[in-house]
């Protein structure tokens, strides 16, 4: 995407999936765009064995923030990978998903969005709530904090593929400067993936102030503060 537009602030709605995809060096996340074939260049929705070549290829990117360098006061938002953790990215030498996040855990669903009881192991099938904590460390409030949730649903080949869900997205929250809050989702039915009772989840929290840019865009997780992830297990 080129210039700066509110298309790039705020993800569009549309069908995503997004991949991930080891490389030399480490690991690698990549965006396939279902609606088209033009989530590549010269990468077809068909042709998963190419994604390897074509990791620097995403074609449309969230543009950097209209605070950089120009505003004196914004957020900084950070989904806590540790305790007391101040931001600092990367946290490894080569982009992985990392240990689970503290920050992000489980919940049973609850009509009311008052929190349910904490849950461990989510079974396939069932009604729970993704939570996760974020802290501002910033000198300015947050007020169009956005959180949104992917989930790991097939494997092709060595590729793991992540599924946004149009419906699982929280919007229009507000976080004040120097202060945390805890997030909640829509209601979440975990799918696992090639049939299996495990799987994963990433989570990503910005604002139009303080957007994640292109290392959130591929999900590189230990690279973004705005990243968090949280694997589970059915018992």
């Amino acid at each position: 995407m080129n210039g700066h537009s509110d298309e790039r602030r705020v993800p569009r709605i549309s069908r995503r999936t997004f991949v991930m995809t080891s490389v030399a060096a480490g690991v690698a996340y990549l965006l396939e765009e279902r609606v088209g074939t033009s989530g590549f260049d010269g990468y077809s929705t068909a042709d998963a064995t190419a994604a390897s070549a074509v990791q620097s290829t995403v074609a449309e990117k969230p543009g950097q923030s209209d605070c950089d360098g120009i505003c004196p006061y914004r957020p900084y938002l950070v989904v806590p990978a540790s305790f007391h953790d101040k931001g600092d990215r990367p946290t490894t030498q080569t982009p992985v998903l990392g240990p689970d996040s503290p920050s992000v855990f489980f919940e049973m669903y609850s009509p009311s969005g008052e929190g349910g009881e904490r849950v461990q192991h989510p079974q396939i099938g069932g009604e729970y709530t993704i939570v996760v904590r974020i802290e501002n460390q910033g000198n300015a409030p947050a007020v169009g904090l956005c959180v949104d949730y992917l989930e790991w649903t097939r494997t092709e080949g060595s590729i793991h593929v992540y599924t946004f869900s149009p419906g699982l997205i929280t919007r229009g929250g507000s976080i004040m400067d120097d202060s945390s809050v805890e997030i909640r989702s829509p209601k979440w039915i975990p799918k696992g993936h090639d049939g299996a009772v495990n799987g994963d989840v990433i989570v990503r929290a910005f604002d139009v102030f303080d957007p994640y840019l292109d290392t959130g865009y591929k999900l590189y997780v230990t690279n973004d503060r705005h990243l968090a992830h949280r694997s589970f297990t059915a018992a």
